[in-house]
């Protein structure tokens, strides 16, 4: 009885470790060796299967050994045991084995996407590589980083244009992120698969190439920063260099400008006193009134210029705006190109007044007109116009109302390319311009902005793509009776003997005033420099009633004998002859006054009466 137990155990542990052995196979993957050891165990179960029937059925010529029995019930406990603990050792190298597949197959993942950020890392750092080149080659490096890199593409969207990779297809299957500069999106970026690969959303893109696209995107971002950067760098260099060459330009032409004065100082001032003379010679006077227009456009050529390379004092008078557009026309003829057709309409019954630099308005009207011309490259129309608004009427115009009363309203039109409202918004910033490089500074339309807010005005601009652009200057309109009580005496006063100390360095400019000034009933001393200045002051006491000194005078200049002779004791009335245009008269005292030249006969004469203390009119009349 004891026996069959031992038997029947010894089976019943065969058959269990035999059962297990075949449950291994499914880990091992059908393992040959693994084959053979369940197959052995399997015989090993029969075997013993044979021997318990055996033993039951009291089978006397093969009765069982007791002591073989006992061993065979141990070596099924050990096979039951070993074949029970060796089955998670092989599940552990299983795992293992799929685990470091798993693990290898995300290290080429990673090298993929490391050899994208590696080559694009290489593509931007390259000087011969344009931005555009290194978006393009951006996109080209994508795909080939994406697990099913043979379904994948790319496209890179930045500011209206796109970089895309071949065979591009925008589907569901998509994954983007957007490029962001300052802190503004200026773009994205999108990964798409043609077709969709097995697995789920998160499956088709794991949480590595999220990384990646937000790594590219981001990188892509800190590009576009940086070529910014160099592009606002390349233009303040630029602009740097444009302003000094502006600043030479305009030390060389004040130096010019002040020579040039003196020449047409003396050329009006001889043309003055010669129509004259030559009073009852119509066509003789004719011919000097086109020198002295021709003197006085010189002088405004010569203002206007200087504008350009360096800020001039602003120098408001009565100026009719009508009068001033005519002149500018015959200007515009010259900067415009044949194939651009000028329109000038003056739709108001001039003379409309305006306080204002006649020199600066002149610049508002050409700059507008340079621009309108860069506007119109293959030919159009520029329409200039000007006319008047009724006080009643500024009430249907929003950006003049404040500016309040009659309005003077200048216009210009052009038939160009029109401008998008962004740029419109823009247009008066100082270095904002659209032109190329090299073809524009940005500062035309800044100026133009600056000069009309100050003299109290307000401009405006609509403009429409294809449609071209309309500027809208409005300026305030002063009384004509106002205008007539500042303009100039027609009427050129005498003088009555007063002893005047004429001080100026250029002979020319000297001979010419002596001579005017003697002809108008004044005695004359005259000085050369500083110091004969001091000299005769001093020698002729209080004889002197009026000094007239040039600014720049050799050893002393002229202030700075004011300053020396004011500290005598001596307060005489004095005039500062200049053709300096930056020379400021606010550092002027109350006694002085200030001529610029060049001058004709009837303006110096009236600046000496009135430096005397005299009305103009009213002392010619006498």
């Amino acid at each position: 009885m004891a026996i069959n137990i031992v038997v029947g155990l010894a089976t019943f542990f065969q058959y269990t470790a035999a059962v297990l052995a075949l449950r291994v196979l499914r880990i091992t993957g059908k393992d040959p060796a693994w084959l053979l050891i369940a197959a052995v165990a399997f015989l090993m179960a029969i075997r013993r299967s044979i021997v318990l029937f055996r033993s039951l059925s009291h089978d006397v010529a093969h009765p069982p050994d007791p002591a073989g029995e006992w061993v065979a019930l141990a070596i099924s406990i050990l096979m039951l045991v070993g074949v029970s603990r060796i089955g998670p050792f092989f599940l552990a190298v299983l795992r293992s084995k799929e685990e470091l597949r798993q693990r290898s197959h995300d290290l080429g993942e990673r090298v993929k996407e490391l050899k994208c950020l590696y080559e694009m890392a290489g593509l931007v750092e390259r000087p011969d590589v344009s931005v555009e080149q290194v978006i393009q080659g951006t996109a080209d490096l994508i795909p080939p980083a994406w697990r099913h890199s043979e379904l994948a593409c790319a496209r890179i969207s930045l500011e209206a244009q796109n970089f895309t990779t071949a065979k591009f297809k925008e589907t569901p299957w998509k994954l983007s992120r957007d490029i962001v500069v300052h802190g503004k999106p200026v773009g994205d970026l999108e990964v798409c698969y043609r077709e969709k690969p097995t697995g789920t959303q998160e499956e088709l893109f794991p949480r590595e190439e999220q990384h990646l696209v937000k790594a590219i995107a981001e990188r892509l971002g800190r590009v576009v920063e940086r070529v910014r950067a160099e592009e606002d760098r390349q233009a303040l260099q630029d602009q740097l260099h444009q302003a000094h060459k502006m600043e030479a330009i305009g030390l060389l032409a004040a130096g010019v400008a002040h020579e040039f004065s003196n020449l047409l100082t003396v050329i009006r001032g001889h043309a003055d006193r010669a129509s004259t003379m030559l009073a009852g010679n119509e066509q003789a006077r004719t011919e000097f009134e086109l020198i002295q227009e021709a003197t006085h456009r010189a002088a405004d050529l010569t203002r206007a210029l200087l504008t350009f390379g360096r800020k001039l004092p602003t120098e408001k008078s009565p100026v009719d705006l009508c009068a001033v557009v005519h002149e500018s026309e015959r200007l515009l003829h010259r900067v415009l190109p044949a194939a651009v057709k000028l329109d000038v309409d003056v739709t108001c019954e001039p003379p409309l007044w305006v306080n204002a630099d006649q020199t600066q308005v002149h610049q508002v009207i050409l700059n507008l007109a340079i621009n309108a011309r860069d506007a119109m490259p293959n030919g159009g129309t520029l329409h200039v116009s000007v006319s008047s608004i009724a006080e009643s009427d500024v009430q249907n115009l929003p950006g003049a109302l404040a500016l309040g009363g009659q309005l003077a309203c200048l216009v210009v039109t052009d038939t160009g390319a029109g401008m998008p409202p962004e740029v419109q918004d823009r247009i008066f910033e100082p270095f904002y311009t659209t032109k190329a490089r090299g073809q524009g500074t940005g500062l035309g339309l800044s100026i133009v902005h600056g000069v009309i807010r100050e003299h109290g005005g307000h401009i405006e601009v609509q403009s429409e793509l294809g449609k071209g652009t309309t500027f809208t200057v409005f300026l305030p309109c002063i009384p004509a009776g106002e205008a007539a009580q500042q303009a100039p005496a027609t009427i050129t006063p005498t003088g009555k003997g007063e002893l005047l100390l004429l001080a100026e360095d250029d002979q020319h400019v000297l001979g010419m005033i002596a001579s005017t000034l003697d002809s108008l009933g004044y005695n004359v001393v005259l000085a050369s420099d500083g110091a004969s200045v001091l000299e005769m002051s001093a020698h002729h006491d209080d004889d002197i009633r009026l000094l007239i000194l040039d600014v720049d005078l050799p050893e002393k200049s002229g202030p700075d004998c004011v300053k020396e002779l004011r500290e005598r004791g001596l307060d005489t009335p004095a005039i500062m002859l200049t053709g300096n245009v930056d020379f400021d008269a606010a550092a002027l005292d109350d006694k002085t006054v200030l001529l610029r030249k060049p001058f004709g006969m009837p303006e110096l004469a009236s600046t000496v009466s009135e430096a005397l203390g005299r009305d103009p009119g009213q002392e010619a009349l006498s």
